[in-house]
């Protein structure tokens, strides 16, 4: 009876795990998708809102008499604000300002695709910011 417990608890950890790098491969694909650029920060911000679930969580779990399933609820709605709003913000910031900088020229140069501290991008791509 061990071992079959012990799969459905690795099972539950694969399936979780994998739900997890699906939703980040997600993200990658519809940022490039709409602004035609691969940011490798974008990790950052599945870190960013894990972060404030576990401070959420842990401040919920100070403050006591949190019914679980309410703070479960709290934690996600204050993860989910906080890095729609940080993803706003970077967005603005950093994207926009990028993209009006570049040219439709620009864009289709024969520079390295990988330079440091500069977004991938494809030779076709333009912002469609």
């Amino acid at each position: 009876m061990y071992h079959v417990a012990y799969f459905l608890d690795q099972l539950i950890n694969g399936v979780t795990l994998g739900a997890i790098y699906g939703l980040v491969a997600i993200g990658y694909t519809m940022v490039y998708g709409i602004i035609g650029m691969i940011n490798f920060a974008h990790g950052e911000i599945f870190m960013i809102g894990s972060f404030i679930s576990l401070i959420v969580f842990l401040l919920l779990g100070l403050a006591g008499g949190v019914w679980l399933p309410l703070a479960i609820l709290i934690v996600l709605l204050a993860a989910m604000l906080f890095t729609a709003v940080y993803g706003w913000t970077l967005e603005r910031v950093a994207y926009r300002r990028r993209c009006r900088r570049r040219s439709p020229a620009a864009s289709r140069s024969s520079t390295p695709p990988t330079r440091p501290g500069r977004p991938m991008r494809s030779r076709s791509a333009t912002c469609k910011c």
